[in-house]
Parts: C-alpha cells; structure tokens; sequence
C-alpha cells in the first residue's frame, strides 16, 4: 500500500487563493503538494516578497511542495524555443529550490530535440533537483531508452496514468519499462463522452486505480504521487474524497497482489476449491478482478 507521506494534493488549477487552498490541502490531511508553474505560484508571478510570504505559508500549514509542473509544455522538439525553455526552467529551478522542492516535471513530445534536453539537463545539474519528463505520445520503452542514454543524475520519468491509458497503454506494460527510473506519478480520473475527456472523482471514472497501484507496486515504486482533485465542488471535501478514494484502492490492490502471489506460491491450497494455479497472465487478472 502506499506511503500517504508521499502522496501531494495537485493544487496546478487553484480555484481558491493560495492561503485558502494550502489550508483546504493541510484540512483534508495532506502533507505537502503539487504546484504548477502557470498558476498564481508561478516563478515569473510570484517576487521576492511573496516567496517568502508563502514560504512562511507552507510552514503554518504543516506542508511540503513535493512537485513543481513545468506549464505550458517543455517544446523540446522546436529549437526555436529552447532559450524561452531554459529561461522559463532556470526560474522554476530556482523558486523549486528556495521552496525546499525536490522534483520538477514537465511534459514533452515524441519529436523530443536531444540537444535541447542536454541544455535542460544543464539546468537541473545546477540545481540538483530531478527533472522528470512525461511523454505520452512516445512508447515507454522508447522514452526508458532516451533517458538511459544521457545517463543524467537528474533526469527521471514522470507518468500522467490517464494519459497512458487514454494512450491504450496497461499499468503494466508502462511500469514495467518505466520503473528503474520513475520519479513522480500523476492520479487524474476520466471519463469519455464522445470525442471529449473529462475530469471526474478519483475512482468513478475509467481510470483503472487498482491496476496501475498493483503494477507500481510489483515495480517497488514508493511514490511521490499527485492526485487531482475533481473541480466540480468544494476544495477541501473534494481532496478529502480523493485522498479516501486512493487510499481505498490501494489497499484493495494490495490485497489482491497478496492473493495472486500467495497462489503463486502455495498453489494447494487453492486446488480444492478450483482456482486457477498456473501462475500466468489469466490467473493475474482474475485475481485483479476478484
């Protein structure tokens, strides 16, 4: 099950002020949160004076700013931007720093320019803080490659689980390429209404929870993890509701992990009854949907 310590309420839309939804994040039992560079928290937004104002909010409220979400995209494949990239990073690195943030993540295209992440990664070396990147549109095992390649301390990957699911992608199959150097995932339910995604309450939409928990799981992944709070009601009831929601599926992934190995392993005991012992793909998803 995983550590609640490491799971950050994302504040990336505020729909409150700041104050309001820091105390709405604290109230609902987090510990810290993600943060998002186009908000009102933004490094090109926020001066000296209100850096340490709200540090000083952080502080009272008893929170920690796990991530911070580089927005709009990294557009690592248009040389043409990499010196607003770098500018727009440097700023973010720094203000990332001055909050005692650990983790930047940014998304980025499968056209990814190689030149323009070794500046990026420049960057990040300067700061020591890890920069993780999300790129749905490339294949895990094309993304795993890339960054296996530059072989940087700083750089990690970063998975959006809508994103890879909307992408016809398993828990498995992206965890399993992933893992070694996974730094941050993103929990954000959806549902599909024709050609259109829509954001609903962790646990009632598409998203498929336990199965992503049970492949981070098996990838020994401790987090940290950001969950999206629905947009639709109160900040606080809402990041209460997600929190219970995740903690839930966790527990029920972790239940089911425990059955299917312990059936693994002891398959007589399950023979009397008529359970599957073979140890495979279909025994693995009966357990799941158990």
């Amino acid at each position: 099950m995983p550590d609640l310590s490491l799971v950050s309420l994302s504040l990336e839309e505020l729909p409150l002020h700041p104050r309001q939804a820091l105390n709405a994040a604290a109230e609902a039992g987090f510990q810290s949160v993600s943060l998002s560079s186009r908000s009102e928290l933004g490094p090109e937004v926020l001066g000296r004076s209100e850096r340490s104002h709200l540090r000083r909010l952080l502080g009272l409220c008893g929170l920690g700013v796990a991530a911070y979400r580089a927005d709009p995209f990294l557009l690592l494949d248009d040389p043409s931007r990499l010196e607003k990239n770098v500018e727009h990073l440097s700023s973010l690195f720094g203000l990332a720093a001055e909050l005692g943030c650990p983790l930047i993540v940014g998304r980025t295209s499968a056209t990814l320019d190689e030149s323009a992440l070794r500046e990026l990664l420049l960057v990040a070396g300067g700061f020591e803080i890890i920069l993780a990147l999300e790129c749905p549109s490339l294949q895990p095992e094309r993304l795993a490659e890339v960054l296996r390649g530059h072989r940087a301390e700083h750089l990690r990957a970063g998975v959006d689980v809508a994103a890879q699911q909307l992408a016809e992608r398993t828990g498995a199959e992206v965890i399993t390429s992933l893992s070694p150097m996974l730094a941050h995932v993103r929990l954000r339910d959806f549902v599909r209404r024709g050609e259109k995604v829509h954001q609903v309450r962790l646990g009632e939409g598409e998203l498929r929870v336990e199965d992503w928990l049970w492949a981070l799981e098996e990838g020994e992944f401790p987090g940290p993890f950001s969950i999206c709070p629905f947009q639709g009601g109160q900040l606080v009831q809402e990041a209460r509701l997600a929190r219970g929601n995740f903690l839930k599926a966790g527990q029920r992934a972790s239940r089911q992990r425990a059955v299917f190995l312990d059936k693994r392993w002891r398959p007589s005991l399950y023979s009397d009854v008529g359970l599957e012992q073979s140890g495979g793909k279909k025994e693995e998803k009966n357990a799941r949907d158990s």
